[in-house]
């Protein structure tokens, strides 16, 4: 934070939007439509956003869009997150989706995995040195 900010209701500003932007990958998600398409960013509404990651999760979503014109650059388009259970869920349990599936330790997946938990700096350099031996 700059120095310059001497007021300090604008550095209590600043301060908590650096916390969100720490934050923001947990809860930005985003699709693609089309191979050479630019991602299209969202954040979920409070059930989504609460949805946690998970390696073995209890169910599964999907971006899905709707389009009226069959266009993706249609005004009329909207888009939704499909969910559905791929397991029993009781009451008051948890919902984890897992947010890497289709990721491999190949496109590095545990790296990718650090939006979620924090790892330890050790960790990534025992990889980047295996990765170096190979």
């Amino acid at each position: 934070m700059s120095i310059a900010v001497k007021d300090l209701s604008e550095r209590q500003k600043q301060h908590r939007v650096r916390a969100l932007m720490e934050k923001l990958s947990r809860y930005a998600n985003s699709y693609s439509v089309g191979m050479n398409s630019a991602p299209v960013w969202f954040i979920q509404d409070e059930v989504g956003s609460a949805i946690q990651h998970s390696d073995k999760p209890n169910v599964e979503m999907k971006c899905f869009m709707y389009s009226p014109n069959n266009s993706p650059t249609d005004a009329n388009a909207i888009s939704y997150n499909v969910m559905w259970p791929n397991q029993d869920i009781k009451a008051n349990e948890a919902i984890y989706c897992d947010y890497l599936s289709g990721f491999s330790e190949a496109s590095f997946r545990s790296a990718r995995l650090h939006s979620w938990f924090n790892t330890p700096e050790s960790f990534y350099k025992e990889a980047m040195s295996n990765l170096r031996k190979k």
